[in-house]
């Protein structure tokens, strides 16, 4: 659960207004991170907003089908 919020937070781009428990202060922990973990979830990010992406448009094309 931890990491979800995490993941969460790093892909905020408001966390002053959002509404997720502990955004804000996931984001200002990440200002303190060792460069070492910042490259790993860059990488999750990465690959999570990939997946996002490739999801996205065939849905929308799946349900045009129908």
């Amino acid at each position: 659960m931890w990491q979800l919020l995490e993941l969460h937070s790093r892909l905020c781009n408001e966390p002053d207004s959002c509404k997720v428990p502990l955004c804000r202060l996931f984001k200002e922990k990440l200002q303190q991170q060792c460069k070492k973990d910042e490259t790993k979830w860059k990488l999750l990010v990465s690959k999570v907003i990939a997946a996002k992406n490739a999801v996205g448009p065939s849905s929308s094309r799946r349900s045009g089908l129908l």
